[in-house]
């Protein structure tokens, strides 16, 4: 059985940067009540720019499904296949979220060398209060093979918007 969020040992994922500037503006939602888009070229506020530059991967950016900040953590689940019980978004602070579609290889933290990986289906990304997560919502693959399969989500998924140019 395995636990969400930072996965322990050989699945423990390192975040990694692309460059991004900020620009100024708001992030409220809309009437409607949909989540805005995230512009990359020119994030809305400092906190967005932060967010793409923890969390979207340059080398990777067709493969982003969608991205917005939640505006509380325990909300996270209705827009990412989480079950609710990982303690990344036990918070009531707002959490950007990126989700991905496909594989994704992503670095190991905490082995030795710098070539340890393992191939993540349909990771998410996450900030909170600055500090970056990788959930892994798909199955993930090991270097030696090995394949592991996250807890089923608990509800139905909301769609984030996808990335504005």
């Amino acid at each position: 059985m395995m636990r969400r969020g930072w996965m322990a040992g050989a699945c423990a994922v390192a975040c990694l940067l692309a460059a991004c500037a900020a620009a100024e503006g708001s992030l409220s939602p809309s009437s409607s009540g949909a989540l805005p888009a995230v512009s990359l070229s020119k994030p809305a506020t400092p906190e967005a720019a932060e967010a793409v530059g923890l969390c979207v991967l340059t080398d990777h950016l067709g493969q982003v499904a969608g991205m917005a900040e939640i505006d509380h953590g325990y909300d996270v689940p209705k827009y990412a296949p989480l079950t609710g019980a990982e303690p990344e978004i036990q918070t009531d602070s707002p959490v950007w979220v990126v989700r991905y579609s496909g594989v994704i290889r992503l670095p190991v933290r905490g082995q030795a060398g710098s070539s340890a990986f393992v191939d993540a289906e349909t990771p998410t990304c996450i900030v909170v209060d600055g500090v970056s997560s990788w959930l892994m919502t798909g199955t993930t693959t090991a270097q030696d093979g090995t394949k592991v399969t996250p807890l089923p989500a608990t509800q139905s998924l909301l769609p984030l918007p996808t990335l504005a140019p």
